[in-house]
Protein backbone atom coordinates (compact mmCIF):
# COMPACT_ATOMS: atom_id res chain seq x y z
CA UNK A 1 0.00 0.00 0.00
CA UNK A 2 1.52 3.49 -0.86
CA UNK A 3 1.86 5.50 1.64
CA UNK A 4 0.13 8.51 -0.60
CA UNK A 5 -3.07 5.81 -0.08
CA UNK A 6 -3.19 6.44 3.98
CA UNK A 7 -5.90 9.56 3.26
CA UNK A 8 -8.31 6.86 2.23
CA UNK A 9 -8.67 5.68 5.45
CA UNK A 10 -7.57 8.18 7.32
CA UNK A 11 -9.65 11.36 6.28
CA UNK A 12 -13.51 11.48 5.09
CA UNK A 13 -14.92 12.26 1.87
CA UNK A 14 -14.75 16.25 2.79
CA UNK A 15 -10.93 15.65 3.04
CA UNK A 16 -11.71 15.97 6.68
CA UNK A 17 -9.64 13.97 9.76
CA UNK A 18 -12.49 11.78 11.48
CA UNK A 19 -11.58 10.84 14.60
CA UNK A 20 -11.12 6.95 13.49
CA UNK A 21 -12.09 7.10 9.68
CA UNK A 22 -13.19 4.31 6.97
CA UNK A 23 -15.82 4.88 4.31
CA UNK A 24 -17.21 1.30 4.97
CA UNK A 25 -17.36 0.91 8.46
CA UNK A 26 -16.87 4.36 9.70
CA UNK A 27 -13.71 2.82 11.90
CA UNK A 28 -10.19 2.83 10.74
CA UNK A 29 -7.54 0.49 12.53
CA UNK A 30 -5.04 2.76 11.18
CA UNK A 31 -6.07 5.56 12.51
CA UNK A 32 -6.55 3.94 16.14
CA UNK A 33 -2.97 3.09 15.86
CA UNK A 34 -2.28 6.42 15.10
CA UNK A 35 -3.88 7.83 18.16
CA UNK A 36 -2.25 5.59 20.81
CA UNK A 37 1.19 5.44 18.80
CA UNK A 38 1.68 6.96 15.79
CA UNK A 39 2.55 6.60 12.04
CA UNK A 40 6.05 6.73 10.45
CA UNK A 41 7.50 7.30 6.86
CA UNK A 42 9.75 4.62 6.36
CA UNK A 43 11.10 3.14 2.54
CA UNK A 44 12.62 0.22 0.96
CA UNK A 45 15.01 -0.86 -1.11
CA UNK A 46 18.05 -0.59 0.59
CA UNK A 47 20.61 2.84 0.13
CA UNK A 48 21.01 3.82 -3.59
CA UNK A 49 24.22 2.98 -5.32
CA UNK A 50 25.67 0.61 -2.34
CA UNK A 51 26.23 -2.49 -2.05
CA UNK A 52 22.84 -2.48 0.03
CA UNK A 53 20.08 -2.05 -2.44
CA UNK A 54 17.73 -3.98 -3.66
CA UNK A 55 14.50 -4.46 -5.67
CA UNK A 56 11.52 -2.87 -3.97
CA UNK A 57 9.81 -6.17 -4.16
CA UNK A 58 7.24 -8.25 -1.68
CA UNK A 59 10.31 -11.00 -0.43
CA UNK A 60 13.39 -8.59 -0.04
CA UNK A 61 11.22 -5.77 1.92
CA UNK A 62 9.50 -8.23 3.96
CA UNK A 63 12.44 -10.34 5.05
CA UNK A 64 14.31 -6.83 5.86
CA UNK A 65 11.27 -6.16 7.82
CA UNK A 66 11.64 -9.43 9.70
CA UNK A 67 15.51 -9.67 9.71
CA UNK A 68 16.08 -5.76 10.94
CA UNK A 69 18.76 -5.94 7.48
CA UNK A 70 19.04 -5.75 4.15
CA UNK A 71 19.39 -7.97 1.93
CA UNK A 72 23.48 -7.42 1.59
CA UNK A 73 23.26 -9.40 4.94
CA UNK A 74 19.93 -11.65 5.22
CA UNK A 75 20.50 -12.19 1.35
CA UNK A 76 17.18 -11.87 -0.36
CA UNK A 77 17.65 -8.92 -2.62
CA UNK A 78 14.93 -10.10 -5.33
CA UNK A 79 12.21 -12.48 -5.12
CA UNK A 80 14.43 -15.07 -6.03
CA UNK A 81 16.86 -15.79 -3.73
CA UNK A 82 16.84 -17.52 -0.31
CA UNK A 83 17.27 -15.85 3.06
CA UNK A 84 20.75 -17.12 4.90
CA UNK A 85 20.89 -18.40 8.71
CA UNK A 86 22.74 -15.53 9.61
CA UNK A 87 20.12 -13.43 10.25
CA UNK A 88 16.95 -15.20 11.72
CA UNK A 89 13.40 -13.76 11.33
CA UNK A 90 12.04 -12.34 14.69
CA UNK A 91 9.24 -14.55 14.69
CA UNK A 92 12.43 -17.52 14.65
CA UNK A 93 14.49 -15.91 17.20
CA UNK A 94 11.48 -15.93 19.68
CA UNK A 95 10.42 -19.44 18.73
CA UNK A 96 13.75 -20.51 19.74
CA UNK A 97 12.90 -18.50 23.01
CA UNK A 98 9.97 -20.61 23.80
CA UNK A 99 7.49 -18.46 22.54
CA UNK A 100 4.62 -19.67 20.22
CA UNK A 101 4.57 -18.15 16.71
CA UNK A 102 3.28 -17.93 13.39
CA UNK A 103 3.94 -16.33 9.84
CA UNK A 104 1.31 -16.66 7.08
CA UNK A 105 1.37 -15.29 3.39
CA UNK A 106 -0.97 -16.68 0.52
CA UNK A 107 2.14 -16.89 -1.76
CA UNK A 108 4.46 -19.93 -2.30
CA UNK A 109 7.57 -18.73 -3.25
CA UNK A 110 7.84 -17.00 0.31
CA UNK A 111 7.97 -20.11 2.19
CA UNK A 112 9.64 -22.14 -1.12
CA UNK A 113 12.43 -20.03 -1.89
CA UNK A 114 12.78 -17.24 0.10
CA UNK A 115 12.36 -18.50 3.59
CA UNK A 116 13.13 -22.42 3.28
CA UNK A 117 16.21 -22.66 5.08
CA UNK A 118 14.07 -21.47 7.99
CA UNK A 119 11.89 -24.18 7.44
CA UNK A 120 14.20 -26.64 7.47
CA UNK A 121 15.90 -25.29 10.58
CA UNK A 122 12.52 -24.94 12.37
CA UNK A 123 11.58 -28.40 11.84
CA UNK A 124 14.74 -29.78 12.50
CA UNK A 125 14.63 -28.28 15.83
CA UNK A 126 11.20 -28.60 16.15
CA UNK A 127 10.35 -25.17 17.71
CA UNK A 128 7.09 -23.92 18.30
CA UNK A 129 6.91 -21.38 14.82
CA UNK A 130 4.17 -21.94 12.48
CA UNK A 131 4.49 -21.09 8.85
CA UNK A 132 1.18 -21.29 6.59
CA UNK A 133 0.16 -20.81 2.84
CA UNK A 134 -3.31 -20.10 4.35
CA UNK A 135 -4.61 -21.56 0.83
CA UNK A 136 -2.44 -24.56 0.16
CA UNK A 137 -3.49 -28.16 0.96
CA UNK A 138 -1.14 -31.02 2.02
CA UNK A 139 0.01 -33.41 -1.06
CA UNK A 140 0.59 -36.68 -1.83
CA UNK A 141 3.15 -35.37 -4.08
CA UNK A 142 5.61 -32.73 -6.19
CA UNK A 143 3.42 -30.68 -8.40
CA UNK A 144 4.26 -27.56 -10.05
CA UNK A 145 5.91 -26.14 -7.14
CA UNK A 146 9.80 -24.78 -6.17
CA UNK A 147 9.64 -26.40 -2.90
CA UNK A 148 12.74 -28.84 -2.53
CA UNK A 149 10.80 -31.70 -0.93
CA UNK A 150 7.33 -32.99 -0.34
CA UNK A 151 8.17 -33.04 3.69
CA UNK A 152 9.27 -29.11 3.44
CA UNK A 153 6.06 -28.08 1.17
CA UNK A 154 3.55 -30.00 3.69
CA UNK A 155 5.21 -28.51 6.47
CA UNK A 156 3.71 -25.05 5.01
CA UNK A 157 0.37 -26.06 4.06
CA UNK A 158 -2.47 -24.97 6.38
CA UNK A 159 -4.72 -27.57 8.43
CA UNK A 160 -7.74 -26.10 6.63
CA UNK A 161 -6.55 -24.34 3.66
CA UNK A 162 -8.61 -20.93 2.83
CA UNK A 163 -11.22 -21.04 -0.34
CA UNK A 164 -10.83 -16.76 0.25
CA UNK A 165 -7.08 -16.46 0.37
CA UNK A 166 -7.17 -13.76 -2.94
CA UNK A 167 -9.27 -11.37 -1.22
CA UNK A 168 -7.57 -11.75 1.97
CA UNK A 169 -10.56 -12.68 4.46
CA UNK A 170 -8.30 -15.87 4.15
CA UNK A 171 -5.75 -13.92 5.85
CA UNK A 172 -8.08 -12.32 8.70
CA UNK A 173 -9.62 -15.41 9.88
CA UNK A 174 -6.25 -17.33 10.42
CA UNK A 175 -4.62 -14.25 12.35
CA UNK A 176 -7.92 -14.40 13.98
CA UNK A 177 -8.19 -18.14 15.01
CA UNK A 178 -4.02 -17.54 15.68
CA UNK A 179 -4.67 -14.56 18.60
CA UNK A 180 -7.51 -16.89 19.87
CA UNK A 181 -5.18 -20.16 20.52
CA UNK A 182 -3.21 -17.75 22.27
CA UNK A 183 0.20 -17.39 19.94
CA UNK A 184 2.50 -14.71 21.61
CA UNK A 185 3.55 -13.44 18.05
CA UNK A 186 1.01 -13.52 14.97
CA UNK A 187 2.43 -11.94 11.71
CA UNK A 188 0.46 -12.08 8.23
CA UNK A 189 0.57 -10.89 5.08
CA UNK A 190 -2.32 -9.16 3.53
CA UNK A 191 -1.57 -9.30 -0.34
CA UNK A 192 -4.64 -7.90 -2.27
CA UNK A 193 -3.65 -4.44 -2.18
CA UNK A 194 -0.94 -5.01 -4.24
CA UNK A 195 -2.53 -7.91 -6.25
CA UNK A 196 -4.93 -4.49 -7.09
CA UNK A 197 -1.73 -2.02 -7.88
CA UNK A 198 -0.59 -4.72 -10.74
CA UNK A 199 -4.21 -5.06 -11.81
CA UNK A 200 -5.14 -1.63 -12.05
CA UNK A 201 -2.62 0.70 -11.21
CA UNK A 202 -0.78 1.66 -7.70
CA UNK A 203 -2.62 4.85 -6.10
CA UNK A 204 -4.72 5.68 -8.83
CA UNK A 205 -7.47 3.36 -9.38
CA UNK A 206 -10.69 2.97 -7.86
CA UNK A 207 -10.30 -0.72 -7.22
CA UNK A 208 -6.84 0.47 -5.34
CA UNK A 209 -8.78 2.78 -3.16
CA UNK A 210 -11.06 -0.33 -2.51
CA UNK A 211 -8.49 -2.75 -1.52
CA UNK A 212 -7.11 -0.13 0.49
CA UNK A 213 -10.37 0.20 2.51
CA UNK A 214 -11.47 -3.14 2.40
CA UNK A 215 -7.80 -4.09 4.19
CA UNK A 216 -7.95 -1.42 6.83
CA UNK A 217 -11.34 -3.47 7.56
CA UNK A 218 -9.65 -7.09 7.73
CA UNK A 219 -6.73 -5.23 9.62
CA UNK A 220 -9.50 -3.53 12.64
CA UNK A 221 -11.05 -7.39 13.01
CA UNK A 222 -7.40 -8.52 13.98
CA UNK A 223 -7.42 -5.40 16.13
CA UNK A 224 -10.74 -5.77 17.67
CA UNK A 225 -9.44 -9.65 18.72
CA UNK A 226 -6.12 -7.86 20.07
CA UNK A 227 -7.88 -5.71 22.56
CA UNK A 228 -10.38 -8.17 23.60
CA UNK A 229 -7.46 -10.61 24.46
CA UNK A 230 -5.69 -7.50 26.14
CA UNK A 231 -9.08 -7.09 28.36
CA UNK A 232 -10.27 -10.59 28.98
CA UNK A 233 -6.40 -11.83 29.67
CA UNK A 234 -4.63 -8.66 30.80
CA UNK A 235 -2.60 -8.77 28.33
CA UNK A 236 0.35 -5.91 26.62
CA UNK A 237 0.32 -6.59 22.99
CA UNK A 238 2.80 -4.31 20.39
CA UNK A 239 0.43 -3.87 17.32
CA UNK A 240 2.22 -3.05 14.19
CA UNK A 241 1.26 -2.74 10.65
CA UNK A 242 3.36 -2.15 7.57
CA UNK A 243 3.75 -2.33 4.07
CA UNK A 244 6.56 -3.91 1.83
CA UNK A 245 6.64 -1.44 -0.90
CA UNK A 246 5.21 1.12 -2.72
CA UNK A 247 4.75 1.42 -6.36
CA UNK A 248 4.32 3.29 -9.98
CA UNK A 249 1.90 2.25 -12.87
CA UNK A 250 1.36 -1.05 -12.25
CA UNK A 251 4.67 -2.30 -11.13
CA UNK A 252 7.22 -2.00 -8.67
CA UNK A 253 10.98 -2.92 -8.21
CA UNK A 254 13.05 0.37 -9.00
CA UNK A 255 14.09 3.08 -6.84
CA UNK A 256 11.47 5.70 -7.35
CA UNK A 257 10.04 7.58 -4.86
CA UNK A 258 6.74 6.04 -5.20
CA UNK A 259 8.08 2.42 -5.13
CA UNK A 260 10.71 3.04 -2.07
CA UNK A 261 8.39 4.84 0.38
CA UNK A 262 6.73 3.07 2.86
CA UNK A 263 5.15 3.48 6.28
CA UNK A 264 4.67 2.12 9.85
CA UNK A 265 1.77 2.05 11.94
CA UNK A 266 2.06 1.51 16.03
CA UNK A 267 0.04 1.04 18.82
CA UNK A 268 3.70 2.76 21.03
CA UNK A 269 5.20 5.63 20.00
CA UNK A 270 8.69 5.26 18.54
CA UNK A 271 11.25 7.00 20.68
CA UNK A 272 14.85 7.86 19.32
CA UNK A 273 15.93 4.44 20.04
CA UNK A 274 14.14 2.62 17.39
CA UNK A 275 15.79 5.05 14.63
CA UNK A 276 19.17 4.30 16.03
CA UNK A 277 21.63 2.05 12.98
Amino acid sequence: MRADALPYVLQNENNEENTAYNSVTDVSAIKKLQQTGGIYIAYCGGETATETEQTTSTSASWTSHFTGVWGSKHGVKTDDDSKNMDYKTFMLEYAEKGLNTALAFDWDQYFDVNLKEELKYVMEKDLPMQFCDIDRAKADKLEKTSAETLELYNFAAAETPSDSAPYDTGMRDYMLDRIAQGDDIVCGIFHNIDTAGHNYGFGVSTEYKAAVINCDMYANSVLNAIEQREKNYKEEWLVVFANDHGGLGKGHGNQTLEERTTWIATNKIFDDKYYSI
